[in-house]
């Protein structure tokens, strides 16, 4: 049996903090991808594009992106491990999904059905899989959270915010990520949504820069609702169950905290 572990995206943003606390042997970007072919791994993280380089910002170069995954797909069978960290994102899943709701069956978004096909190729080819969801990856920067990248630099002037006041965002910490994935390891199951809280922009705009409110234009017939994702697996964290791993008043309190610090 091999001891030996991989992180494929080392070099991201929640690869750097992800592997500054916890050892690995194999510390994998796509550069030096193919050094992981042939051998066998106790326990390989694999961080999807989404969610290390950021949503915006795969959305931005979607050919490319369906030619990297198309490139990962094929080689997935190069790689044995054991155990498989499957780091993504809930694109793939319905905005009042838990994990009892089936990944969507495709999608006419092409950046979606990436995320779908990759889902599925990976958990058909490796045996034990935890699927980790995150909704919305809580970075201050554009291609990740323009929410809060606007609140940390907000534009000149008297420019009203470009987001609609009442959509719901479940903004997830990378902070927690270790202490999430250790806590469900254990547990033997396929997927968890680290579902937090849902916020809606001006609750968010209220807590981090509440002098912004009136920079937020008023709701409209046709604006996005958000991700209300919710985790049957939220127990874990807190008692009773509702669905979440903190309360809104606690996540409210880490939001604040959060954004005013670089942890990095």
């Amino acid at each position: 049996m091999t001891h030996e572990t991989a992180f494929l995206g080392a070099s991201t943003i929640l690869g750097k903090y992800w592997t500054k606390r916890r050892h690995f042997d194999y510390l994998i970007d796509k550069e030096n991808f193919s050094s992981t072919f042939g051998h066998n791994f106790r326990m390989m993280v694999y961080l999807d594009s989404a969610v290390a380089n950021g949503p915006n910002a795969v959305r931005a170069d979607v050919k490319a992106d369906t030619a990297a995954t198309n490139y990962l797909i094929r080689h997935l069978g190069d790689i044995k491990p054991e155990l498989t960290v499957f780091v993504t994102t809930c694109d793939m899943l319905e905005p009042d999904a838990d994990e009892n709701t089936p990944v969507l069956e495709s999608s006419d978004d092409p950046y979606v059905q990436n995320r779908i096909n990759l889902y599925r190729e990976l958990n058909y080819q490796y045996g034990r899989v935890l699927n980790v969801h995150i909704p919305e990856l809580g970075v201050p920067m554009d291609c990740f959270s323009p929410l809060l990248a606007a609140l940390a630099n907000p534009p000149a002037g008297r420019k009203p915010l470009p987001f609609a006041p009442e959509e719901l965002h479940q903004i997830y910490f990378p902070q927690r990520i270790l202490g999430d994935v250790e806590r469900c390891l254990p547990l033997g199951i396929p997927a968890i949504i680290p579902a937090m809280p849902p916020l809606s922009t001006r609750e968010i705009v209220e807590a981090l820069n509440p002098d912004l409110l009136k920079r937020l234009r008023e709701p409209l017939p046709d604006d996005p609702r958000g991700s209300c994702r919710s985790s049957i697996h939220s127990f874990q964290w807190l008692d009773p169950k509702d669905g979440y791993l903190v309360t809104k008043e606690d996540q409210i309190v880490l939001l604040k905290f959060f954004a005013g610090i670089d942890s990095f």
